[in-house]
């Protein structure tokens, strides 16, 4: 995958700036642990988001290997 198919110098910019300044370490700071699936042993990084919003970046990791997945909004929706 080209990275630069979906995002811009630009966006990559702010994503940057958005990893410099996350205080965010863990889900479970912003999210109930009871919302937490612990037993699946999947982890997910924290979103990274495109200027317009459009787009994210996520690390989903699992066992011994992990994804780097693109998730594109459509109207309300994350896929």
């Amino acid at each position: 995958v080209h990275f630069t198919k979906f995002f811009s110098e630009e966006d990559f910019k702010y994503m940057k700036c958005q990893y410099q300044s996350n205080k965010i370490k863990n889900w479970s700071e912003v999210i109930d642990d009871d919302s937490i699936n612990k037993d699946d042993g999947i982890y997910y990084s924290i979103p990274f988001f495109n200027k317009k919003g459009n787009y994210a970046l996520v690390y989903r990791e699992h066992l011994n290997s992990g994804d780097v997945l693109i998730l594109k909004r459509n109207k309300d929706q994350w896929g």
